[in-house]
């Protein structure tokens, strides 16, 4: 009852409905599963994946994650899911990661769907005892933070939809698009500004990487455009490629050299604001990323021996998101 009440009483964003339903998917099915903030979530569709390679993945991204969530995210994927191949955003290396009052929302739209377990019960222990302001017995029963609401909707009292699957696979790709300007590019920087003991913040980053290495998972870095001066630059790119290759993960950088070439990404169409990818850029960079997966990686083809019939359903979601695209654009 108490934990029925707290769902109902729980603010439920997509993202925590989304994590919710990862439960629901058939164990072992995924091979390749993604992890970070809401540019990967955005960038990677698993239904092109599908299409172009027969690769079956997940994306776990969440907007704005903390790398701190998504390290207790990879934790208890593998505990239903065996894959081969990860993927995580490159940018948890440069991201503020403290944890405090202000960033609640954010830990709470990830650790709120986990299920109770001891990967949840640590994840928690971590917050609270980096944050005294919140509670741990709130994030086991979120009714103890949310009884107090006041105003609910139809879909509070949905429960069902925490037994569904889900029909994107996690991916959040939009139909819209606008116009990137040259100033709005961030600047790159010369090799003189280069600073090779730039302090950077790798810890729950290195868990990932160490968790992987430990279950025989090869670890894909990414890094994804976003045209904010803050977010990318090529000095970022050096440190991150000097970080990957200590660490023996791969790294594809989707804004500079042979992938962003590859790609061929429109300034003036691919993108829905200048932090994310639209639909269009997105099955773009996951085309790249099936041919990469192809001719790097001994993945099974799914597609080819599935009897699933989810994935028509994930399919046809897919091909109708990018057909309003397509209309929309033309228009």
């Amino acid at each position: 009852m108490l934990s029925s009440l707290s769902f109902v009483f729980s603010v439920k964003p997509p993202d925590s409905i989304k994590l919710r339903q990862f439960y629901n998917e058939p164990k072992n099915s995924y091979d390749v599963l993604i992890f970070g903030t809401s540019t990967a979530r955005g960038a990677i569709l698993p239904p092109v994946l599908w299409e172009e390679a027969g690769i079956a993945s997940f994306n776990l991204s969440t907007s704005s994650a903390p790398s701190a969530t998504q390290y207790y995210w990879l934790k208890e994927s593998l505990k239903y899911q065996s894959p081969s191949v990860v993927f995580i955003h490159g940018n948890f290396l440069f991201r503020n990661e403290a944890i405090n009052n202000n960033r609640e929302p954010l830990f709470r739209q990830n650790l709120d769907p986990m299920r109770l377990s001891l990967n949840k019960l640590v994840s928690v222990y971590d917050v609270v005892s980096n944050d005294r302001e919140q509670t741990f017995i709130s994030y086991l029963f979120p009714l103890f933070r949310y009884h107090d609401r006041q105003k609910f909707g139809k879909s509070d009292f949905d429960v069902s939809v925490q037994f569904e699957r889900n029909l994107r696979l996690g991916y959040s790709a939009t139909k819209g698009y606008t116009r990137i300007s040259p100033q709005e590019r961030p600047v790159e920087l010369d090799d003189e500004n280069y600073d090779p003991d730039f302090i950077y913040n790798d810890i729950y980053l290195s868990k990932m990487i160490d968790l992987c290495k430990a279950n025989d998972i090869e670890v894909i870095i990414a890094v994804f455009p976003a045209y904010r001066e803050d977010n990318w630059s090529m000095h970022k790119h050096r440190i991150l490629k000097k970080y990957a290759e200590e660490k023996g993960a791969a790294l594809i950088d989707f804004f500079y050299g042979e992938p962003r070439a590859a790609v061929s990404l429109d300034d003036s169409a691919d993108f829905y604001d200048v932090n994310h990818v639209n639909i269009n850029g997105a099955t773009k960079i996951t085309r790249y990323l099936a041919r990469y997966l192809d001719e790097n990686h001994e993945l099974p083809d799914r597609k080819a021996e599935s009897s699933d019939p989810h994935w028509d359903v994930v399919m046809d979601t897919y091909h109708e998101l990018y057909d309003v695209y397509l209309d929309t654009s033309r228009g």
